[in-house]
């Protein structure tokens, strides 16, 4: 199985982020770090497969004891699901997480009162 590049990974997180209408440059960073973690998720699922793709292992401690243990391939893997969700999140790739971005930019914007009102008025008219 040939992996794919953090670059085939950024560029299909941009697309589909283009798609939806999330896409912005400012977000870069996250989509590098996104498109790194299925990086490492493709390098463990891989060694995962290769060790036998058992899902418990014997494991043989100091003290000699050997117990049955979560493949250790398994845990790292679910370790960055959670980060690969945290991260789609993040960057609107979710449905509930693209539901809010467009619930919050159709929202109008509050309404200010009181001394932030006052605040605003004056420093428009102070500028006319």
């Amino acid at each position: 199985m040939k992996l794919k590049t953090e670059r085939t990974y950024r560029n299909e997180i941009v697309k589909r982020m283009q798609a939806i209408g999330t896409y912005r440059k400012e977000f870069l960073p996250t989509v590098e770090r996104l498109a790194r973690l299925y990086c490492q998720r493709d390098k463990l699922e891989q060694q995962y497969d290769e060790s036998g793709a058992e899902p418990v292992i014997m494991h043989t401690n100091k003290a000699g004891a050997t117990n049955p243990t979560k493949n250790p391939y398994l845990t790292a893997r679910d370790e960055v699901y959670s980060q690969l969700l945290s991260h789609e999140r993040e960057l609107g790739l979710t449905p509930n997480a693209l539901k809010k971005m467009n619930e919050q930019a159709l929202r109008p914007p509050a309404k200010t009162t009181g001394f932030a009102a006052a605040l605003a008025e004056a420093l428009n008219g102070a500028g006319g």
